[in-house]
């Protein structure tokens, strides 16, 4: 049983143009239309699998309603709260060299009462699974200590992708089962320089009690705490990417199906980073590319380096 947690959900539109305009007229092409924030598209990479997964979180408005419609005939189980306000939009704008421009909406004020009703919503609805994914922004109208007191009942295998002050108050909280940033979030939330980052990594997953960590490198594929022990994973054939935002919740969805089918943490590891490249191919985020998971899995490798 899988759930994931996207406190701050999104309408998400990947637009395409030949080339930015500044100062003048420029007419988009949008490629893609499908709910979004971090934590739908982990449930999006389960669910490719043909994994049971459910979604909660905060939700709002007409863009809400579009989100848990679209969720359903995704076959992600939809279990949000209804709050006041428009659950966001974000557009992500694409050229023939990558993405160009990420332009995300804050999202709806959370009020007190809703948030503290939530509490007790997530802490009733999440006793019912076996794996919990939270990921993505907190919305800043949330209180500080929001995340720690949200996570602190709960009992599940559970699975961070979140970065900076809410990161580093819910690490002391208790025994997190497995943690994924980026290179860059790496650094700057542990205010670490940009090397070394095997040692640092075993450091911070010492000092935290972490059982899993893994680093994502981006092209140079991902590094893997596990058991004590550090591990490099790459591919070696390469993808033509056409949007790279969103293949680090595909390798997390699909960690996190293939924990749970019974599979080895490492096993798993390989399969989630070769999805992860997949994912790139793609324009919706989480989603998986068969054709290219199955081609590139067979060039995925994971070797362990101290």
């Amino acid at each position: 049983m899988i759930l994931t947690v996207t406190l701050n959900p999104a309408i998400d539109k990947v637009a395409e143009l030949k080339k930015l305009k500044k100062s003048s007229l420029n007419r988009i092409k949008v490629v893609s239309i499908l709910p979004g924030g971090k934590g739908i598209n982990v449930a999006r990479g389960v669910a490719s699998f043909g994994g049971k997964v459910t979604a909660t979180g905060f939700i709002g408005g007409y863009n809400g309603k579009y989100i848990v419609d679209y969720l359903i005939r995704e076959e992600i189980e939809p279990h949000f709260f209804p709050i006041e306000g428009e659950s966001r939009v974000c557009l992500i704008i694409l050229q023939e060299k990558g993405v160009i421009a990420e332009i995300y909406e804050e999202g709806p004020v959370i009020d007190n009462n809703s948030a503290e009703s939530y509490l007790s919503f997530f802490q009733e609805i999440s006793a019912k699974f076996n794996f919990i994914a939270i990921s993505g922004n907190i919305p800043n109208s949330l209180p500080d200590n929001y995340l720690p007191r949200l996570i602190e009942p709960v009992q599940a295998n559970l699975f961070l992708d979140i970065t900076g002050k809410p990161l580093l108050d819910t690490l002391p909280l208790k025994n997190i089962y497995f943690l994924k940033l980026n290179q860059k979030e790496f650094c700057e939330t542990f205010a670490i320089k940009n090397d070394d980052l095997e040692n640092q990594m075993v450091k911070i997953a010492s000092y935290y009690n972490l059982s899993n960590l893994i680093i994502t490198l981006g092209e140079e594929g991902v590094l893997v705490y596990h058991k004590k022990k550090v591990y490099r994973s790459y591919c070696e054939k390469k993808v033509l990417p056409l949007n790279p935002i969103g293949a680090g919740d595909s390798l997390m969805g699909t960690l996190i199906y293939h924990l749970s089918s019974g599979e080895s943490f490492l096993e798993a590891c390989k399969k989630a980073v070769a999805a992860s490249i997949s994912n790139t191919t793609l324009y919706e985020g989480g989603r998986i590319n068969f054709t290219v998971y199955n081609d590139v899995l067979k060039y995925t490798f994971l070797e362990k380096i101290g």
